[in-house]
């Protein structure tokens, strides 16, 4: 009498569909890890001089930001903006300093990858 075993895990195909599912999530993931690390780059760039100026108690100048930020722009290697670019805004009586843009990237043939970022910290006294 012979017994059959019964066969378990993967084909060879289950594996190369496996392995291409991972190559297509691989490539997507280092396409946009650059675009994460810049952000958060900037995230500590605007975070440092929020807190550099956490305890002023008039209004900065808006020169005095921008010469802040863009020192913190060259030691933390922010390529993608420039402290010109920074934005200012006033909501309920307390100013606020930010980016506001997208970034795009090529992925494959005519489809792109878009990363947007908006970020805003209050800055000075406020309300």
């Amino acid at each position: 009498m012979i017994t059959q075993r019964r066969q378990r895990g993967m084909t060879l195909i289950s594996w190369m569909l496996v392995a291409a599912i991972a190559a297509f999530l691989g490539s997507f993931f280092f396409k946009l890890l650059p675009f994460y690390m810049e952000q958060m780059r900037i995230d500590s760039v605007l975070d440092g001089t929020m807190e550099e100026y956490a305890e002023v108690t008039q209004a900065p100048v808006k020169r005095d930001l921008q010469r802040a930020v863009e020192r913190r722009m060259g030691v933390n290697d922010v390529r993608s903006i420039r402290a010109s670019d920074l934005q200012y805004k006033n909501e309920e009586g307390r100013m606020y300093i930010g980016f506001s843009f997208e970034q795009r990237t090529e992925f494959m043939g005519n489809v792109s990858l878009v990363v947007t970022y908006d970020h805003w910290v209050p800055i000075g006294p406020g309300g």
